[in-house]
C-alpha cells in the first residue's frame, strides 16, 4: 500500500489552490495603463496610469483552510489626464501635495482580508474607515478634493480590492483535478458592475511553476439608465479580457500575469434638451495590466 502514496501529484493533477504560510509575505506588484476616448461630440479622452504594490500577510487560518490576512498599499502613484474635463492629476510631480497626502494615508493604514483556498474573497474589514479619513483633509480647492478622493477611491476603494481578487487571486476551480473551468463573477467599470464569464485552460505544468490562460466575456443584458447633464441616457457595456498567468507550485502564489482589456460602452440617449432621442455614442476602453509576485520573508520574522 505505501508504494501507492505519492506526495508530489503528477504535472497534469497540480492542485489548484492556495497553501499560504505564516511568517512570510506574499506581494503582487501591479502596473495599469488605461485609455478611454469616446466616439462623440464631446470627443473626451481619458488616460490613467496605476502603479501599486499590495503586501499579504498571514495572520491565521482555520479549519476550513480559510485564511485571515493582515493587508496594506505600498508604493502608489497615479496619474490622470483627461484635458476635455480639465483634470490633469500625478502623484509625481509634486504638484497635487493634497493627492500626495491621502496616498500616505492610504500607504500607513493596514486592513484586514479574509479568503478561501480557492482564492474568493470572504470578507474585508478597515479599508473604508481609511478612505473615510481622506473627507477630513483640509482643501482651499474643493473641487479638486472631490475628483481625488473619488478616483482614489475607485482604484483603492473596497470595489478596487475585490477586482484584484476577481481578476489575479480568485481564477482557481472549484472542483479539482481539472483541466479547464469557468468562474463567473460581477467586472467593476466605472463604478458599474457588469456580469463577467471567464474560461479558464490549464496549461504547462513545471516542477516549480504552473501555467494558466484564460479569456473573459462581459456584457450587461440589461441596459444602465441614468440621467447625466445631457440628459436621460441607457448604455450597454461589452468587452473581452485576456489573461496569461505563471503561477507558484508549492503556493500556488501569483508569480507573473498579463493582462488585456478591452470594452465598448454604447450609450443611447432617451431623452435630452440638447440632443436628439435615439443617438448613439460609442465609447472605447482599453487597460494593460501587468503583475508580478513575490513571495519574502515576513519582516516580523526577520532577525
Amino acid at each position: 500500500m505505501l508504494a501507492l502514496i505519492h506526495l508530489d501529484l503528477p504535472a497534469q493533477e497540480a492542485l489548484l489552490e492556495y497553501r499560504l504560510e505564516r511568517g512570510k509575505e506574499y506581494q503582487l506588484n501591479i502596473e495599469i495603463e488605461q485609455d478611454s476616448r469616446s466616439e462623440s461630440f464631446f470627443n473626451e479622452e481619458i488616460s490613467m496610469y496605476n502603479r501599486l504594490t499590495m503586501l499579504f500577510s498571514v495572520d491565521s487560518t482555520d479549519a476550513d483552510a480559510n485564511y485571515y490576512l493582515n493587508a496594506r498599499y505600498n508604493d502608489l502613484h497615479i496619474s490622470m489626464l483627461a484635458p476635455q474635463m480639465d483634470i490633469d492629476i500625478n502623484s509625481s510631480s509634486g504638484r497635487n501635495p493634497l493627492l500626495s497626502a491621502m496616498l500616505n494615508l492610504i500607504e500607513s493604514e493596514p486592513f484586514r482580508i479574509s479568503m478561501d483556498r480557492t482564492g474568493n474573497l470572504l470578507s474585508m474589514d478597515g479599508l473604508e474607515e481609511v478612505h473615510e479619513g481622506l473627507h477630513d483633509f483640509p482643501a482651499s480647492d474643493t473641487l479638486e478634493k472631490k475628483i481625488i478622493i473619488q478616483t482614489l477611491d475607485e482604484a483603492y476603494g473596497r470595489r478596487a480590492i475585490q477586482m484584484l481578487f476577481d481578476l489575479f487571486l480568485s481564477y482557481y476551480p472549484e472542483v479539482q483535478p481539472i483541466q479547464n473551468w469557468t468562474n463567473d463573477f460581477n467586472c467593476i467599470f466605472n463604478s458599474r458592475e457588469v456580469p463577467s464569464s471567464n474560461r479558464y485552460y490549464l496549461g504547462k505544468t513545471g516542477e516549480d511553476h504552473i501555467s494558466i490562460q484564460g479569456i473573459g466575456m462581459l456584457s450587461n443584458k440589461v441596459p444602465f439608465e441614468e440621467t447625466t447633464t445631457i440628459g436621460q441616457v441607457k448604455s450597454v457595456v461589452s468587452g473581452s479580457q485576456t489573461f496569461d498567468y505563471k503561477i507558484d507550485r508549492k503556493s500556488a502564489w501569483l508569480l507573473k500575469c498579463i493582462s488585456r482589456q478591452r470594452i465598448m460602452i454604447e450609450t443611447t440617449v432617451v431623452s435630452s434638451h440638447s440632443l436628439p432621442t435615439g443617438l448613439k455614442m460609442p465609447s472605447f476602453t482599453e487597460t494593460y495590466y501587468e503583475v508580478t509576485g513575490e513571495i519574502v520573508e515576513s519582516q516580523k520574522t526577520k532577525k
